[in-house]
C-alpha cells in the first residue's frame, strides 16, 4: 500500500529557515547587523545632544530631496549670502552655493560637520562659496545675511 503524501513529508527532515534548532550564525548576523544600525545612528546623532540643554535638543533628521528641491525654487533669482542653522550634512549649503550665494553652515555636531566638509570637497565647492562652522547656533550673532534657513 502507498503511503499519502503527509506520511512522506512526515519521514522526510526539513530543511527550511524556520527550523526549531538554533542557528547560531543567523543569530549573529542579525545581532551584528543591528548593533551595526544603531552604532552608526548614534555615531551621527549624539554628539550634538551632550552639548545643547535637553528642552532645545533635535535630532537629524535630513530633508529629502524633494524639500531641498523646494528651499531651492525660493532661492531662484536671488543673490547674497545664506546662512542655514542646523546645517546637518550640509546638502541645502552646497546646493545654494553651487547656485551662487556665498553660504554658511551652522552645526553643532562634529562628525557631521565633517561630513559636510567632505561633501563639499568632493563636489569641489571652494570654501569661500560653502563654509562650514561648528557652532551652536543659538549662540551664534549672524548679521549681513540675506537668507535664513533652518529645518526642524
Amino acid at each position: 500500500m502507498e503511503d499519502g503524501i503527509e506520511m512522506l513529508l512526515l519521514d522526510e527532515p526539513t530543511r527550511f529557515l524556520l527550523s526549531h534548532e538554533p542557528n547560531p550564525r543567523l543569530n549573529m548576523l542579525i545581532g551584528g547587523t543591528l548593533t551595526s544600525v544603531y552604532g552608526l545612528w548614534a555615531m551621527f546623532v549624539l554628539p550634538g545632544f551632550r552639548k545643547v540643554p535637553f528642552k532645545l535638543k533635535v535630532p537629524f533628521v535630513p530633508s529629502n530631496k524633494v524639500q531641498t528641491r523646494n528651499v531651492m525654487k525660493l532661492l531662484e533669482g536671488r543673490k547674497g549670502r545664506l546662512a542655514d542653522l542646523g546645517s546637518g550634512d550640509g546638502r541645502l549649503v552646497i546646493n545654494a552655493a553651487s547656485m551662487g550665494f556665498q553660504s554658511t553652515g551652522f552645526e553643532i555636531n562634529s562628525i557631521l560637520l565633517a561630513y559636510a566638509r567632505i561633501q563639499a570637497r568632493w563636489k569641489r565647492i571652494p570654501s569661500s562659496e560653502a563654509n562650514f562652522v561648528n557652532k551652536d547656533f543659538w549662540r551664534v550673532l549672524i548679521i549681513l545675511t540675506g537668507v535664513f534657513y533652518s529645518y526642524l
